[in-house]
């Protein structure tokens, strides 16, 4: 039952919140901290010496790459209820089934609370703050998503006539034709590749995070889209080796487009959280490269990648929704000299900035040295193409710094105001993990490095 308390403890934290509206913040709260805590119990107790599915019980299982996705998951769920206290209901159910998510061993299964996560997120995005076109964003989400994952259905009941099961384990041990699987393959791809997301099933991703409230953006970026990365991790590149090896190429030119073109639209947006939104896009293609690398180090790095992604994205979106907050407004013409008036804003805001270029000392430089070597184990071409979006990251992410903190203060804004007491927690957490998953990356190698030497074919 260790497995089954993570997603139980989300949804008796919402009944109660349902029965006790008044406390209902309060209650959530208390939750997502146990959860949190029965997550790091988790990690005490698992075994990083055995590549095998741990704590087994009712179709479900845990694995390292899974157990690092889960602590990132109750990690940031406290955050974005302290951002929006608001959306309790739709975050404790949103995190129910995101645990669902990363611990079924059944491939219906998991295809059943991949989609149903979309119901409480459609309802995050749709009904709260935004601008008028949120509905409509939330509606791009959910048809990208739902058609996307159609795919996946008809191939998953494909593998159900040719194997006569969907447990993951029991379809391991089923030799699929290698016909066959370059056609299920796709399905898969589809979905996860809307996910990630990867050219050119992009769009959505933009606009959404324009619309959503900074808790959903967080949680967009932080977990949301890791799903398809640990889609690709978990099922299609066990299931269809051949056919992951036959589509690598294809796959690489899509992550290294991906990388390169989101790069080059980050640099001419003049709206915050779309400069931060396309460079997810570029910095889970670089993770979808290392996945599809075939080697340890490209393994290990995408889903350090993920990790580091998920804390200092969100930790970006954080920092962009507070000015929203505050001045109602997320162009940037309309900010100068925030370093002035806003320190402790602007050392935070450096910190995370630097760490999304991958400064040394920080998790997405591990994550990035780590994709970078695989790729120059297979082929230095494809990694020196791909290394374009370090010079674009640095570009755009450094421009934003420079014309938001920096300068003469503009006439825009009057009133200025720091970090409260909660901001400065929030972002200090983000922060603090962020340089210790770059200090000390075995913390995370340590965990996954069996269930990566796994995954190659």
């Amino acid at each position: 039952m260790l497995l089954w308390l993570l997603i139980l403890l989300p949804l008796i934290g919402g009944f109660f919140g349902i029965l006790f509206p008044r406390y209902r913040t309060i209650l959530g709260m208390w939750f997502m901290l146990l959860t949190l805590i029965h997550s790091f119990y988790l990690v005490l107790i698992y075994n990083p010496n055995s590549a095998q599915f741990q704590f087994q019980y009712m179709a479900l299982g845990l694995d390292g790459l899974s157990l690092v996705l889960i602590v990132l998951t109750t990690f940031l769920m406290p955050i974005c209820l302290i951002v929006e206290p608001d959306l309790v209901l739709p975050l404790l159910a949103i995190e129910a089934l995101l645990m669902a998510v990363f611990l079924v061993l059944d491939v219906m299964i998991f295809y059943l609370c991949f989609e149903s996560v979309l119901i409480p997120l459609f309802y995050l995005m749709g009904k709260y703050q935004g601008r008028a076109r949120r509905l409509s964003a939330a509606l791009s989400l959910f048809l990208y998503t739902l058609g996307g994952s159609l795919l996946m259905l008809i191939s998953i009941g494909l593998l159900y006539l040719e194997a006569s099961t969907t447990n993951l384990q029991a379809l391991l041990t089923v030799p699929l034709h290698p016909d066959y699987q370059l056609l299920l393959f796709l399905g898969f791809f589809v979905a996860f590749a809307v996910k990630i997301p990867m050219i050119p099933f992009h769009l959505w991703l933009p606009e959404a995070h324009v619309e959503s409230p900074t808790g959903g953006s967080i949680l967009l970026a932080g977990i949301l889209l890791k799903l398809g990365g640990y889609g690709f991790l978990r099922f299609s590149i066990p299931l269809f080796p051949y056919a992951s090896d036959y589509y690598q190429p294809f796959v690489a030119l899509l992550a290294l487009i991906g990388i390169v073109y989101a790069g080059l639209t980050a640099i001419r947006q003049i709206d915050m959280k779309k400069i931060i939104a396309y460079s997810s896009v570029a910095h889970m293609n670089l993770a979808m490269l290392g996945i599809f690398a075939n080697n340890l180090l490209g393994i290990e790095g995408s889903i350090h990648m993920m990790v580091a992604h998920g804390l200092v994205s969100g930790a970006l979106f954080y920092c962009v929704g507070l000015l929203y907050d505050r001045y109602h407004t997320r162009l940037v013409r309309y900010y100068r000299g925030l370093a002035i008036y806003m320190p402790l804003f602007a050392i935070f805001f450096l910190f995370f900035t630097l760490s999304n270029v991958a400064f040394p000392g920080s998790a997405n430089f591990i994550a990035e040295f780590l994709v970078f070597t695989g790729l120059m184990d297979i082929n230095p071409f494809l990694a020196l193409i791909a290394s374009s979006g370090l010079l674009l990251t640095a570009t755009y992410s450094m421009w934003l710094y420079n014309r938001v903190c920096f300068g003469s203060t503009t006439s825009y804004i009057s009133k200025f105001n720091d970090l409260t007491r909660a901001d400065t927690f929030c972002l200090f957490a983000l922060a603090f993990t962020t340089l210790l998953f770059g200090i000390k990356p075995n913390l995370i190698l340590d965990l996954i490095h069996l269930s990566s030497y796994a995954l190659l074919r």
